[in-house]
């Protein structure tokens, strides 16, 4: 996935050397696939393609949100992991199919009996 993570911050310390930027306070990340997060502060090594918070994280998911203590962010944004308390709730999801009950195999004919005219007298 080649999406995009876009970052602001009321306050942050660049340092253009190590390519590494430390965010604190009204931290608001957005990708472009849809996702939103407010963070207290937020390391982000642009070499490594890491963002990483030791606080909270408060994330708004395209079908609901998610809490949590802390968040990594690694492998270029592929794996974003969430520890600490991390609680996530989901809009109503797609209501599964309603579960058919299995046809039942057909019944075999019932076994009828013809009638044989016979009368006691006959041999």
């Amino acid at each position: 996935d080649q999406s995009t993570l876009f970052l602001d911050a009321r306050t942050g310390r660049f340092d253009n050397k190590q390519q590494q930027l430390d965010l604190h306070k009204d931290i608001f990340l957005r990708t472009s696939t849809g996702y939103e997060a407010r963070l207290n502060s937020a390391f982000v090594d642009m070499n490594k393609g890491t963002v990483s918070s030791d606080e909270r994280v408060d994330v708004k998911l395209t079908n609901g949100t998610l809490t949590a203590d802390r968040l990594r962010i690694t492998e270029g944004g592929d794996v974003i992991r969430f520890e600490g308390n991390v609680v996530m709730h989901l809009d109503k999801l797609d209501e599964p199919a309603v579960a058919q009950p299995a046809s039942p195999e057909p019944a075999p004919p019932a076994k009828t009996r013809t009638p044989q005219n016979r009368s006691a007298n006959s041999r």
